[in-house]
C-alpha cells in the first residue's frame, strides 16, 4: 500500500505543479483587473486615470504581455525554495578541536579482541598510517552516543588536551561523523573498563596527510583484512565527497541552471511582447496625440500600463511559488525550506531590471511611435 502511495505521488507532484501554473495564467488576468481599479481609484493625473482604466477594460491584454515573466519567475521561485530541502553537505574544518579530515572510522561487526588486535596489527603496518586505536562507543541511538579513547590518541586525532588522570576522555560521536568540535572530559577507570566490556567497538585510523594515497591503502587494508565491518570506513574528507554526490544536491545545482534558462526566456517574452503592444495600439495612441493630449502624458500612460501588470505579476508569482514549494516539501517529506540563496536574489533582481529596461523602452519607443510624421498618417 505505501509502494502504491509513493507511485501516486510520483505523478501528483508534477501534475499540482502544471495545475498551479496553469491557475495562476487564467487568474492573472483577474488580478491585475482587481489592482487597476484599485489603482484608479486612488489616480492623481491624467496617464494613471487613463492607464488604469484602460487595463480594466483589456485585463487580457495587458497580461499577456507579461505572462512569459509570469510563469518564468514562479517556476524560478519553486525551484529555488525548493532547492533548500536538500541535505547539502557539511563542512570539512581543521583543527580547532575537530577530527582529522584524513582519519578513518569504522565499526566492526565482532567484539574478539584477537581479532580486533591483529586487524590493528596490519593497519600500523600500511605506509602513511600514523595512529591506530580501537576503543569503545558509549549510550545509545536515543542519547549522545560517546566515544571512550585513550588520551593521547585523542590529541593525535585533533582532539584538544585535557588533563586524564586514569589516561582516558570521553568525546561526543558527533566529533566522528558531524564535524562538531570536540570537548573531551577525562573518564575514570572504572567507566573505562564498562565501556571495554559492553560498548560497540570502532577503529579509529589517523594518516598522514602529507602521504598521497595513504588513507585509501588504510581503507583498502581494512576491506581486505578479513574483518566483518558493521560500516563502511569513512572519513570527514569521504564524507563530504559523498554529500555531494548524492543525487539531491546534484539536482540542486541542475535547478540553478533551469533558473538561469527560464530568465532569459522571460526576458524575450517581455521585450517582444512589449513591442508587439505598442505596435497593437498604435492607432488609438496616435489619435490621442492627434486631440491634443501632451506627449509627456501618453509616455506616462505607456509606462503605467507597462509597470502595474508586470509588478503585479511578479509579486502573484513569488508568493505563489513560496506557496507551491512549501506544499510540495512538506507535504511528502518532513524537510523544511530556508530563504534560497544569493543567486536566486540576483536572477529576481535582473528580473526586476528587466522591467525597469522594458518600461523605459516602451516609452521611448512609444515617443518614436508618436512622432508628428506618424500622427498625420495615422
Amino acid at each position: 500500500m505505501a509502494h502504491q502511495d509513493s507511485d501516486l505521488t510520483i505523478y501528483l507532484l508534477p501534475v499540482s505543479f502544471l495545475c498551479a501554473m496553469l491557475g495562476l495564467v487564467w487568474a492573472g488576468p483577474v488580478l491585475t483587473w482587481w489592482v487597476a481599479r484599485g489603482g484608479r481609484a486612488v489616480a492623481h493625473s491624467a496617464a494613471q486615470v487613463i492607464g488604469f482604466n484602460r487595463i480594466t477594460q483589456h485585463p487580457r491584454a495587458a497580461f499577456r504581455a507579461v505572462a512569459g515573466v509570469v510563469i518564468a519567475v514562479y517556476a524560478m521561485t519553486v525551484f529555488a525554495v525548493a532547492i533548500t530541502a536538500a541535505a547539502g553537505t557539511h563542512d570539512v574544518t581543521r583543527g580547532g578541536g575537530h577530527l582529522s579530515p584524513t582519519t578513518l572510522a569504522a565499526m566492526p561487526a565482532v567484539s574478539d579482541e584477537g581479532t580486533l588486535s591483529g586487524a590493528i596489527d596490519r593497519l600500523s603496518a600500511v605506509p602513511g598510517v600514523t595512529t591506530v586505536t580501537m576503543e569503545r562507543i558509549s549510550g545509545d541511538c536515543k542519547q549522545d552516543s560517546r566515544v571512550i579513547l585513550e588520551a593521547d590518541k585523542a590529541e593525535a586525532l585533533g582532539a584538544p588536551h585535557v588533563a586524564a588522570p586514569d589516561g582516558a576522555v570521553s568525546i561526543s560521536t558527533r566529533w566522528l561523523y558531524e564535524n562538531a568540535a570536540a570537548s573531551p572530559s577525562p573518564v575514570s577507570a572504572a567507566e573505562l573498563a564498562s565501556a571495554r566490556e559492553s560498548g560497540a567497538p570502532v577503529i579509529l585510523v589517523g594518516t598522514d596527510p602529507a602521504s598521497p594515497g595513504a588513507i585509501e591503502r588504510a581503507r583498502t587494508c581494512l576491506a581486505t583484512s578479513g574483518l566483518a565491518l558493521g560500516t563502511v570506513p569513512t572519513s570527514p574528507s569521504s564524507i563530504q565527497a559523498l554529500e555531494g554526490s548524492a543525487m539531491e544536491n546534484q539536482f540542486a545545482q541542475l535547478g540553478y541552471i533551469g533558473i538561469l534558462i527560464a530568465a532569459g526566456i522571460s526576458a524575450v517574452s517581455l521585450g517582444v511582447s512589449t513591442v508587439a503592444a505598442l505596435l497593437g495600439r498604435r492607432r488609438v495612441l496616435g489619435l490621442l496625440r492627434l486631440v491634443g493630449m501632451p506627449a509627456a502624458t501618453l509616455r506616462s500612460m505607456v509606462s503605467y500600463e507597462a509597470v502595474l501588470p508586470a509588478a503585479t505579476a511578479l509579486v502573484m508569482s513569488i508568493g505563489l511559488g513560496w506557496l507551491t514549494a512549501w506544499s510540495l516539501i512538506g507535504g511528502v517529506s518532513g524537510r523544511h525550506i530556508s530563504w534560497p540563496d544569493g543567486g536566486y536574489w540576483l536572477v529576481l533582481l535582473a528580473c526586476l531590471a528587466l522591467v525597469v529596461v522594458t518600461t523605459l523602452a516602451s516609452a521611448r519607443y512609444g515617443r518614436r511611435m508618436l512622432a508628428d510624421s506618424t500622427v498625420r498618417f495615422e
